[in-house]
């Protein structure tokens, strides 16, 4: 721990103090809190009006982790958890997230992901998946068709930072039947308006 600038000794007393990399840590943690705290209001308008899951991810590594999660009112709900990993090629908030990073710095991360097959509708291959993160790029929002999990789908969007890059991203989850029954238009109406109004407080200028 003391190698790695965890902790450092305490002079004279035999113990250990702090190091300045776990703080740097645990300051980046309260980052990503304070986040989850600005975006709550607007995850919860966006749950109200859907009446679907909402999650907010971080990044983590090469995968994104659920921080915040507001459950539908509905019957069939979703058994995600917060601080449960998912991985960027099969996940809507993982192909958002590539979708908003800098095309050669997506083409990097996904040449070193290992594609493997979460369900029959997993994309496993490199070039379709960067396909796929084109058309999100061109579209604003990532679909996720039973991808992740079997009979679960999702649309995802990436927050924009002041400076443009991805700070973390907004998704909504619906049981198969009622994403097929349901037109898409509105939902992603809804979910641009939510991740506009959370990137409007962070001091993001989005373009008309």
């Amino acid at each position: 721990l003391e190698a790695e600038g965890l902790v450092v000794p305490a002079p004279g007393s035999g113990r250990y103090a702090l190091g300045t990399r776990l703080m740097a840590l645990a300051s980046q943690s309260w980052d990503r809190l304070d986040l989850r705290r600005l975006a709550r209001p607007h995850l919860q308008a966006l749950r109200d009006r859907l009446d679907e899951t909402v999650h907010l991810a971080l990044p983590a590594g090469d995968a994104m982790v659920y921080v915040d999660k507001l459950e539908s009112r509905q019957v069939v709900r979703m058994t995600s958890r917060i601080g449960t990993p998912v991985a960027l090629h099969s996940s809507s908030v993982g192909k958002a997230w590539l979708a908003a990073l800098p095309e050669a710095e997506a083409t990097a991360l996904v040449a070193r992901l290992t594609l493997s097959a979460r369900t029959p509708h997993t994309i496993q291959d490199s070039a379709r998946l960067l396909e796929e993160v084109d058309r999100t790029r061109a579209s604003g929002a990532a679909i996720d068709r039973q991808e992740n999990e079997l009979d679960i789908c999702c649309y995802g969007q990436a927050i924009p930072g002041p400076d443009r890059r991805p700070l973390g991203c907004v998704s909504v989850s619906m049981p198969r039947y009622r994403f097929e029954a349901a037109p898409a238009a509105p939902i992603e109406a809804a979910l641009r308006a939510c991740v506009a109004a959370i990137a409007a407080e962070l001091g993001t200028v989005l373009p008309a």
